[in-house]
């Protein structure tokens, strides 16, 4: 299977737009066929859909968008046994944790991805040793199938944990020295900090891959001055897995066809050099099949590249900030999105620091008990805030049933600080 992998996504680089629409769609049918007969969700949704006959996007809108809500609602009936399924937790960042099953051959062909030779060939660099600075809890994505990396990838892996302090965080890079570093925008900003405070420049690292968070055309054009080196965003979740990576000059992003299939709808319609709603079919995944998915909330811009196949401008995405302890130090925000994820029953959430010793947290919760001072749950969530900006750190939370939208897109700050 890994070879067959390996020589299909060798193909994909020089394949013209037209054979891989006809490779993606001929994916989408054999996806398709199998939710249909394995999946009672989809048994049922896709009952009188003539899978044969779909062949372009505009024959793909005949099958019903999968929205995050849906998803929640229809958890048990979409999921499909088997496939080396394996539960995993989303990160959090979307505001919206939900928990579904990933198949062997869905992060299988994630983790080829990075192989050096791709990498390589794609940047022309030759990596041999990946500093993954990442949420490493307990169901998270990128915990279970940490340990495959050295097998497909081919690199010495670090594992560095985003919770950890960030002096630590700085001090393992500095001693492992590694040539390319994965991790979250917001935790670059903070070991970019370090690194300022300690009064250095690193010199050893050759790519930056940004992940979970948008990284706008700034942001990266500041950072790879500090760290003289290429950064790369890539455009990934848990729930669809990778489907698209910036293009070394930044002009868009290269979509990982053999992965997902991507559309942007504008008022439900197809649309070009537009700007929309991206809707995601990851291609893979047959232990819980993400069929037009637009759970993401994310906008953006499909254009062509010049082999005429599809590349992705992404406009908006999940916002997200650290926070900030009494003494001035900065906490990532996948430490507070990990306690509430952590928590039964959650399905929205948002996070406010109100000030250094003040936290506020909004909750749409299927339970309604345990929030309340000195019940359970509340005394666990603020004994975890504690931890990080001590103990006169204030916890309020307030179960609602709606979470007011922040932007024009009709998405929030998932963590936000108020001062």
């Amino acid at each position: 299977m890994i070879l067959k992998i390996f020589l299909e996504k060798k193909k994909l680089f020089t394949m013209s737009g037209e054979k891989l629409q006809r490779y993606q769609f001929k994916k989408i049918r054999k996806l398709l066929k199998r939710a249909r007969s394995h999946s009672p969700y989809y048994s049922d949704l896709l009952k009188d859909v003539s899978i044969d006959g779909i062949d372009s996007v505009e024959k793909l809108q005949t099958v019903p968008i999968l929205t995050k809500e849906l998803l929640r609602e229809n958890i048990d009936r979409i999921g499909v046994s088997g496939d080396g399924a394996i539960g995993v937790s989303t990160s959090g960042s979307s505001g919206e944790p939900v928990r579904i099953l990933k198949s062997k051959r869905s992060v299988i062909r994630t983790l080829i991805t990075g192989h050096p030779f791709f990498v390589s060939r794609y940047t022309g660099l030759r990596i041999n040793k990946t500093a993954l600075v990442l949420i490493w809890g307990d169901n998270s994505v990128e915990t279970l199938f940490s340990n495959p990396l050295e097998k497909y990838l081919k690199t010495e892996k670090v594992l560095i944990n985003v919770m950890d302090p960030i002096e630590d965080v700085v001090s393992e890079l500095l001693k492992e020295k590694p040539d390319m570093i994965i991790t979250y925008p917001s935790m670059l900003r903070n070991i970019a900090s370090e690194f300022e405070a300690r009064g250095i420049r690193p010199d050893f690292l050759k790519l930056i891959v940004l992940s979970a968070e948008l990284a706008t055309p700034s942001y990266i054009g500041k950072y790879e001055d500090f760290f003289s080196c290429l950064i790369l965003s890539a455009y990934i979740s848990t729930e669809t897995g990778m489907m698209a990576i910036d293009k070394p000059d930044h002009s868009n992003m290269y979509i990982v066809g053999d992965n997902a299939f991507l559309e942007v709808l504008k008022d439900g319609k197809p649309v070009w050099e537009e700007e929309g709603d991206i809707v995601v079919t990851e291609l893979n995944n047959f232990a819980m099949p993400m069929i037009r998915y637009s759970g993401l909330c994310d906008k953006g811009i499909l254009t062509r590249d010049n082999k005429g196949r599809r590349a992705l401008k992404v406009i908006t995405g999940r916002q997200i900030q650290d926070l900030i302890s009494a003494g001035g130090k900065h906490i990532s925000a996948f430490y507070a999105t990990e306690i509430i994820e952590g928590i039964p029953g959650i399905k929205k959430f948002r996070i406010v620091q109100r000030d250094v010793n003040s936290i506020f947290v909004e909750l749409i919760s299927e339970k309604k008990q345990g929030f309340l001072p000195g019940e359970e749950t509340y005394e666990l969530i603020r004994s975890e805030f504690e931890k990080v900006l001590g103990n006169s750190c204030k916890l309020e939370i307030k179960l609602c049933d709606l979470i007011k939208t922040e932007h024009a897109d009709g998405t929030f700050d998932v963590v936000r600080r108020d001062f």
